[in-house]
């Protein structure tokens, strides 16, 4: 990422209410997070991924994260949303209360309704709830699924 965001890239430097890309600290932990601003109106994050051969369109799929807050104050949901294709309509959920300073894994669930047969894709983003006081740092994500 550069340091400042450009065409939806994330930068280190973002705006009060975007999220931008910083390492845990700089020396002894060069660990990557994405921190979500202390913000009432927050803008998400998303990604776009084409499902593989593999892919069991007739199974649930899980969305997973890590996430922890940076204070105690705030415990809010992050919306995970998941659209198909073009015109579908969000069957994602929002996540449990994010809570407290430890890296924590959360995960919302998509039904099996809700997944296209192949070849298709998804694109995922997420949003957090309003905090105010604390920001929220996503330390990775990942969608699991079941193979044929």
């Amino acid at each position: 990422a550069s340091s400042t965001g450009s065409g939806g890239i994330i930068g280190s430097d973002g705006a009060a209410t975007y999220a931008k890309l910083v390492r845990v600290n700089g020396a002894p932990d060069k660990k990557a997070r994405i921190q979500f601003p202390a913000n009432a109106a927050n803008l998400g994050i998303a990604w776009d991924f084409a499902y593989p051969p593999d892919w069991d369109d007739t199974a649930v799929v899980e969305v997973h994260f890590l996430a922890a807050m940076a204070g105690a104050t705030d415990i809010p949901v992050i919306a995970v949303s998941y659209f198909e294709g073009l015109g579908d309509t969000n069957a994602g959920g929002n996540s449990a209360a994010v809570t407290g300073t430890t890296i924590t894994e959360y995960t919302v669930t998509i039904t099996a309704a809700n997944i296209g047969a192949a070849p298709n894709g998804a694109s995922i983003s997420f949003v957090p709830a309003t905090h105010t006081t604390d920001l929220i740092n996503l330390y990775s994500a990942w969608v699991e699924y079941t193979r044929k």
